[in-house]
C-alpha cells in the first residue's frame, strides 16, 4: 500500500500472499486509511497493533 504522510511517500506491506487472504488485506488497507485520515502513521500504528511497539502508556 502506497501512501503519503507529512511530505513524505511511503509505502507498507499488508502481508505475504500465502499468509494474508485477500479479505484480510482488505481490511487491514481500510484500517490503515483511516489511520491515515486521523493524521497517524499507518506502518507505525500497524506495529502498535501487533505488539511490536509498546505503547506510551504501557511504559510509565
Amino acid at each position: 500500500m502506497r501512501y503519503s504522510l507529512w511530505g513524505w511517500r511511503r509505502e507498507m506491506g499488508l502481508g505475504s500472499l500465502r499468509e494474508v487472504t485477500l479479505r484480510d488485506a482488505r481490511i487491514a488497507a481500510e484500517d490503515a486509511r483511516s489511520d491515515l485520515k486521523e493524521g497517524h502513521d499507518a506502518r507505525r500504528q500497524r506495529r502498535i497493533r501487533l505488539g511490536q511497539i509498546p505503547r506510551v502508556s504501557d511504559t510509565l
